[in-house]
């Protein structure tokens, strides 16, 4: 696939997730209802919905401005770099970030907010090129620790109204599946290794091997008229085809 074509889909992709958050507060705004009953309720079975439902769920506009941001940058290079998996990857994230606040979460409270997400994207996108061990890979760890490195402290509870559980289950979450898919090809660096090796071949025009041979017993008649035969070694041309290979490699609600 053309990289501008999968760019131009990776950003589709994330503005839709984007745009599913903000048409949630939206409607809360148009009817003035609050749906934080609808975030995770730790250890309760009616709190299960907030799995799924919660992420979308933010307690004001700068809850969720601060989610929009990281979400679109992180969503993007997921989106990009992983192109085939991305959408499991994705929700693997959103369901088990989710499950673990449920598990271990505060049960006095409901968590929203997409931050368990935005933690697991992070977490995932930096491990994972930690595992590649390619100079273009390492790059991607180096511009999250600059961007995000102040995350690390959202995993302590350090605050009653943060939803550090959410931070921290998407940061295991991201880093189990880093795990998960590190012989996982990324496809944006990938591709663009099979290109230069094809243009490799083309510049050497490679041929299949090829192999001439004399004939082994050639009979030729001598000096004095009588007959003698010659033996000579074969004659073998032999062309290899060279090939490179790349590397494998508020009671209401706690926010998230």
């Amino acid at each position: 696939m053309n990289e501008s074509i999968k760019f131009k889909n990776s950003v589709f992709s994330v503005l839709a997730i984007i745009g599913s958050l903000w048409a949630v507060k939206i409607l809360e705004w148009i009817t003035s209802i609050k749906l934080n009953f609808l975030g995770v309720l730790p250890q309760s079975p009616k709190g299960l919905v907030g799995i799924f439902a919660g992420p979308f769920i933010h307690a004001d506009l700068q809850h969720l401005i601060s989610n929009t941001v990281p979400i679109l940058l992180l969503g993007i290079a997921l989106f990009y770099f992983f192109y085939n998996k991305a959408n499991v990857i994705l929700f693997l994230i959103y369901l088990l970030s989710g499950l673990f606040v449920w598990v271990f979460g505060r049960a006095n409270a409901y968590h929203i907010g997409a931050s368990g997400i935005v933690y697991g994207l992070a977490s995932f996108l930096f491990f994972t090129s930690v595992f590649y061990r390619k100079p273009a890979a390492s790059a991607i760890s180096l511009i999250i620790i600059f961007l995000y490195g102040g995350m690390l402290a959202g995993i302590l509870p350090t605050e009653d109204r943060i939803s550090w559980e959410a931070h921290l289950g998407g940061g295991i979450v991201g880093l189990a599946l880093a795990i998960a898919f590190r012989k996982e090809k990324i496809t944006a660096w990938e591709s663009n290794v099979a290109a230069q090796q094809r243009e490799l071949e083309v510049e050497t025009k490679p041929a299949s091997s090829e192999i001439d041979e004399t004939d082994e017993n050639q009979v030729e008649p001598n000096h004095k008229g009588s007959i003698s035969h010659t033996h000579e070694l074969p004659y073998v041309k032999l062309k290899v085809k060279y090939q490179e290979f790349p590397h494998r490699v508020k009671d209401d609600g706690d926010e998230a």
